[in-house]
């Protein structure tokens, strides 16, 4: 009995050393769930991939960590397969190893506003780009939204934080603060006790805005791994359950269909390999995508 005990004992701490530990970026502060879709979605591709690549334990990084110190700390390394969703670029392709697959399927492209509720009145007004230009956009440090911005001719404000961009438009210190279709209703609901913060009504931004996974340069094997498991995942439909159980709310709460949309471009995925297209949310097509089921 002792012999079958010490057996099963080594048996079971080989199964644990064969687990391969992957990183997440966590949260930046107390209450934030914006990694919680990174997380769900890089779990599913581990998933997916178990029976080729073996048992996986996935871990969340340290707490605090802005977007720019997350991104530098899968550079040099810092978690074991650090992996980070972080807008698609060919210098950041070129730096890191990717995974070239829209985790949000491109949905973060279409933008809502935060505003004053002093200048909404003002903002229903407005018809064209240009017009739209006169008006400051408040973006976080590191933030590839800020270089697209100022490529398509906006004034752009960083915040220190991203707790204080919220407060940085209710007080009118920037008109707006450009948010994903997919994060605005949860992040209103986090901020509706900041006095005279409100949700622009009437207007949309587009631009292209894939975001893919990325993690430490060399780290390819684990990048295979990850983009194997999503497209297994996107094929049979456990893909899309997450993404809608995450972001079908919020899609309905901006009605898109309602606003004036204002194209912009995106000089920095112009040139990404176009394969990610065939992944993209279609707004035009959105109540069948949020409807269908798998």
């Amino acid at each position: 009995m002792k012999h079958v005990f010490i057996i099963v004992a080594l048996l079971y701490s080989v199964s644990v050393k064969a687990e391969t530990v992957y990183t997440v970026r966590g949260p930046e502060y107390v209450g934030d769930k914006r990694m919680d879709y990174d997380y769900a979605i890089l779990n599913l591709a581990l998933r997916k991939t178990v029976d080729e690549y073996g048992p996986y334990r996935l871990e969340q990084s340290m707490p605090g960590e802005n977007f720019k110190r997350a991104l530098q700390n899968v550079r040099i390394g810092a978690y074991k397969n650090f992996f980070i969703r972080a807008a698609a670029t060919p210098a950041l392709s070129d730096h890191m190893a990717s995974v070239p697959f829209p985790v949000d399927r491109g949905i973060l492209g279409y933008r809502i506003s935060f505003i004053s509720n002093t200048i909404q009145d003002k903002l229903k007004e407005i018809d064209t780009l240009e017009e739209l230009r006169k008006y400051s956009v408040v973006q976080g440090i590191g933030w590839s939204d800020s270089r697209i911005l100022k490529a398509n001719g906006f004034k752009v404000n960083t915040g220190s934080s991203f707790a204080s961009m919220f407060s940085m438009v209710a007080e009118g210190r920037s008109d707006l603060f450009l948010r994903g279709m997919n994060e605005i209703l949860a992040e209103w609901q986090a901020n509706t006790n900041k006095t005279g913060l409100a949700i622009e009504t009437s207007i949309a931004v587009h631009y292209p805005f894939p975001r893919f996974f990325y993690t430490t340069v060399g780290n390819t094997d684990a990048a295979k791994r990850i983009l194997k498991g999503l497209e297994i995942a996107y094929e049979d439909g456990s893909f899309n359950r997450i993404w809608r159980r995450h972001f079908e709310e919020s899609i309905k709460f901006v009605q898109l269909h309602n606003r004036k949309i204002f194209k912009l471009s995106n000089p920095f995925a112009a040139k990404l390999p176009q394969d990610y297209k065939k992944y993209n949310f279609d707004p035009h097509t959105s109540q069948r995508e949020i409807q269908r089921t798998e």
